[in-house]
């Protein structure tokens, strides 16, 4: 097993050696103390809905930016480093440069009527 090398108060600067790993779909998130996984596991909850209430109200249609939401607080509540793992696809994100965000799909609400298609010829 590796050792963690915390500090006296507690503090492990190389997260990829980190204990306090907090997971959310996929994605391990890796965090400093036990103080900064607390704070992103007690706020999850709460900006998850918050982000996709902000965007559907501000693009007048519903939108689903979770996975924006979980990054976005990781990012500001882990201030002393990043290490994200994709744990279908083994990949590891040591900064959030190496990060990009894409997928977006338009979904049919199960309350709306069926688009219209147009054909042309």
């Amino acid at each position: 097993m590796k050792e963690t090398n915390l500090t006296p108060f507690g503090v492990c600067y190389d997260l990829t050696r980190s204990p306090f790993k907090s997971t959310w779909g996929k994605y391990t998130f890796h965090f400093s103390s036990v103080k900064h996984k607390e704070s992103f596991d007690s706020k999850l909850q709460v900006r998850i809905p918050w982000l996709n209430d902000s965007m559907s109200k501000r693009f007048k249609f519903e939108v689903d930016v979770s996975q924006i939401a979980v990054f976005q607080l990781y990012c500001q509540v882990e201030t002393r480093g990043f290490y994200v793992v994709d744990e279908i696809r083994g990949l590891k994100w040591r900064d959030r440069e190496s990060l990009t965000l894409s997928g977006l799909q338009a979904n049919l609400r199960e309350s709306s009527e069926k688009p219209e298609t147009t054909t042309e010829g």
